[in-house]
């Protein structure tokens, strides 16, 4: 059966156009299992004799890995299509005596003989035994003498390689050989007839896609073969690209990859269905559990035939593995068993286990396992996984005492990974947050892993830059959840956790608050003390301050644990935003005296706050001083998040202060919030874009960046930054000439900023704005009124109002 390998037939015919400018090699590129070698035989299948000679090698088959045999064996399928070989099968005789020096040709064994009529016409003559295989120049000569082909005899004669084969060492009378085989190939009417070879199973040539040293030689004289056939097309089939390029760049544009991927659900059920498996249930089941995997599929039609004729054939995917496991050794079984609990491994894993378990972990056993099709390259160069059939049904066959023990003994083995305490550490290619990550899982299936530790472990991996990690996390936690309905309430509460803290990333304040579920988790364990902070944290942005103010003070009243640091930041940033700068500023001093020297995330925080109120007081000086401390203790910390925010404050900055610099800043403060997926950080810096576009009169840039800032701040539900990119658009309206519309967003910016109780400094703003204009707007008025008396700035309160005037007086020009 052919299913769904269009794309890859259709690269095939292009390669084929392209044979005769160089060589050509057709990648052929998937897992193990995939179909690779039914796409090979198909290929060739479709190609037409009548226009291409083609020759297949199985690379599975170790004979055919050497060169002698394997060149031998193309020699033998494309001399049966016509064609001719003379020099080559000089050359291959006299290397055969040389490996063979007490056998004659006539004692048998010896194809290469009777499939050379050059050869096999020198036999005929009587002409048997060492005097005439012993030498390339006695053949030579006997050659001329029996062939009657002036071309053939011309061909002999002239060459000169054949008249010092003799004299050469054997590795360069193999390399001699191969040349003469490509030369001989070329001259047999290859311009009407180009050659195309199927070479299957490259890994088992060379395993490694980069080999070097003794182990990259094994696969050279594929490479001069192909390389020298530059007037045909060669298709390899192998699990990992081939990466000649990287060692020799002559390779670099001769290569096209072709990627096998697995079967959409359609045609795996179809393939089902042409294989005879009539139940449409049965099917489905099938085609899901094989992971878009042909083999498995094919193994499943496979059982299914077998079973009893005389009922319905039931196939489970553990008959399948049954099916497959009877051909492994017990001890690979019990490897694979043990093996199957790890969710990816390399070579340091597999020993690991092996020894702690007492089973063969040598070279030997490791490079047999990974053979298995359903043994697959993990992403990391060295690493690998199970199909997932294979994995359902291998831990099934471990007891729940030894799956502990092994969950255990990887929990501990990626925790020393992570830590840089393992010998081997620095040798693997998996970032850190990946390693804690696994260290979690396992420690969860092995019991030892409480919810306060998967929490810290995730907050490790975040502050390791693996925010994607974290939310796989989440999906182990779930996912263990699921398995486990019994687990202790406190998991339950660590996967919301991670949930909502995941959507305050993306600033997504509606849908975090959703996935909080009652709102206040409680305060009773540090666990539920977080549930609550993320959850507070929601409501701030959704602008919900008061609630938000009394779950982060209820907090910090009643704990001061390390874990509770962020219910005082968070405690001091709403007094920030709700006018009381005096207040806010006397908490952050109270927080930083109690964090600890190495918590530079939270450090950075209490720096960028005090910033943020240094801006909302319009004292510039003070507030880019406090931001370069805000940055320098993330990018010790290696905070991306941090790093992030911080491009985002400065270009916020720059937007009144500098324009023109603005603009040079946008890009990259957008590119970090969108790899972020942040939409309220995306949000305020498309405003502080806007700002700066607006005061560099590009106002129709300016409209179409405060439409999109809008945008991304109403998804977020963010609603004070909305408030502040409508106010800020009023200036905009304002130099379009459109003085109604400027009052209308001053209007509509006071009444938000009014409703989440956040920003009286700004209805300030707004209120000296229109009095600028000499607009008469009575609900800007009285919700200024009550702004002053909200406002507790440090110094005097005339101090920071002729502030206020001095800041209107750079924005109106």
């Amino acid at each position: 059966m052919f299913f769904d390998r269009e794309d890859c037939l259709a690269r095939y015919v292009e390669g084929l156009e392209k044979i005769g400018n160089g060589p050509r090699v057709l990648n052929v590129v998937g897992v193990g299992g995939i179909g690779k070698t039914h796409l090979l035989q198909e290929l060739r299948r479709r190609t037409d004799p009548a226009r291409y000679r083609t020759a297949a090698l199985d690379l599975q088959v170790p004979e055919l890995r050497q060169q002698e045999t394997a060149v031998d064996s193309l020699r033998t399928e494309l001399g049966a299509q016509g064609a001719e070989f003379d020099r080559y099968d000089i050359a291959y005789a006299t290397l055969w005596r040389r490996h063979h020096r007490e056998q004659y040709p006539a004692d048998g064994g010896t194809r290469f003989v009777e499939q050379s009529e050059l050869l096999s016409s020198i036999l005929d003559d009587g002409v048997i035994g060492i005097p005439v295989f012993g030498t390339a120049t006695r053949l030579v000569r006997l050659a001329l003498k029996g062939v009657a082909n002036k071309r053939r005899k011309d061909l002999i004669a002239s060459d000169e390689t054949l008249r010092i084969l003799d004299e050469l060492p054997t590795g360069e009378l193999l390399y001699e050989t191969l040349a003469l085989f490509v030369d001989d190939l070329r001259l047999s009417g290859s311009t009407a007839r180009p050659p195309v070879l199927f070479i299957d199973a490259y890994e088992a040539l060379a395993p490694s896609p980069l080999s070097v040293g003794r182990d990259g030689a094994a696969d050279q004289w594929l490479r001069d073969l192909l390389g020298q056939l530059d007037f045909g097309l060669a298709v390899v089939a192998s699990r990992e690209p081939l990466a000649w390029a990287a060692a020799d760049p002559d390779w670099r544009g001769h290569i096209a990859t072709v990627r096998v991927g697995d079967l959409p659900l359609s045609a795996r059920e179809d393939l089902l269905a042409a294989g005879g498996m009539d139940d449409r249930r049965l099917r489905r089941t099938i085609a899901e559990a094989s992971a878009g995997v042909p083999y498995y599929l094919q193994l499943a039609v496979d059982t299914a035939a077998r079973a009893d004729r005389g009922s319905a054939p039931v196939v489970s995917t553990a008959q399948i593995v049954q099916r497959f496991l009877q051909h492994v050794a017990p001890d690979e079984i019990r490897l694979l068993q043990l093996l199957s609990a790890s969710r990816l491994f390399d070579q340091t894993i597999f020993r690991f286990l092996a020894r702690k378990f007492d089973l063969p972990g040598g070279l030997l056993v490791w490079e047999g396992l990974t053979s298995y099709s359903f043994v697959y390259p993990a992403a990391a160069p060295g690493w690998h996984r199970l199909h997932q059939l294979m994995i359902q049904t291998l831990q099934g066959q471990l007891s729940p005492a030894v799956a502990r023990e092994v969950h255990r003994g990887l929990a501990d083995f990626w925790t020393a990974h992570a830590d840089g305490t393992d010998d081997a550490a620095a040798a693997r290619t998996l970032p850190r947050s990946a390693a804690l990550r696994e260290a979690a899982y396992h420690g969860l299936h092995a019991g030892t892993a409480s919810a306060a530790n998967v929490l810290r472990t995730a907050d490790a991996a975040a502050l390791a830059g693996g925010r994607q990690v974290v939310d796989g996390m989440g999906d182990d936690l779930a996912e263990y959840l699921h398995v486990r309905p019994d687990a202790d309430a406190s998991f339950r509460t660590a996967a919301r956790c991670l949930e909502v803290e995941g959507l305050l990333v993306l600033g997504d304040a509606t849908a975090a608050i959703t996935a909080a579920g009652d709102g206040q988790a409680g305060v009773a364990d540090p666990v539920s003390r977080r549930l609550t902070l993320a959850t507070a944290n929601a409501l701030r942005i959704a602008g919900e301050s008061r609630a938000a103010l009394a779950m982060f003070e209820d907090i910090w009243r009643q704990y001061s644990g390390p874990g509770d640091l962020p219910a005082g930041f968070g405690t001091a940033d709403l007094l920030m935003c709700t006018g009381d700068f005096s207040g806010a500023f006397d908490l952050v001093e109270q927080v930083t005296a109690v964090t600890p020297a190495d918590d530079l995330v939270m450090q950075g925080d209490l720096h960028r706050l005090v910033h943020l109120a240094h801006r909302f007081l319009l004292q510039p000086d003070e507030a880019l001083a406090a931001l370069g401390e805000a940055a320098r203790c993330y990018d010790r910390a290696q905070w991306v998040i941090g790093q992030a925010n911080v491009l985002t404050n400065r270009l916020e900055m720059l937007a009144t202060s500098d324009p023109e610099a603005a603009l040079r800043a946008a890009p990259a403060a957008l590119e970090a919030q969108h790899e972020l997926g942040a939409l309220h950080e995306t949000g305020k810096s498309l405003t502080a874009l806007a700002i700066a576009e607006t005061l560099l009169d590009r106002t129709a840039e300016a409209a179409a960046t405060f439409d999109a800032a809008c945008a991304a701040l109403d998804r977020a539900g963010y609603r004070s930054g909305r408030a502040r990119a409508e106010l800020y658009r009023a200036l905009l309206h304002l130099r379009q000439g459109d003085a109604e519309a400027a009052r209308h967003s001053l209007r509509w910016a006071v009444d938000e900023l009014r409703a989440v109780e956040v920003y009286p400094s700004l209805v300030l703003l707004a209120r000296r704005w229109a009095d600028r204009q000499g607009w008469d707007e009575p609900g800007i008025t009285r919700a200024a009124e009550a702004a002053l008396h909200l406002v507790k700035p440090l110094g005097s309160l005339e101090g920071f109002l002729d502030r206020m005037d001095s800041y209107l007086d750079r924005l109106m020009g």
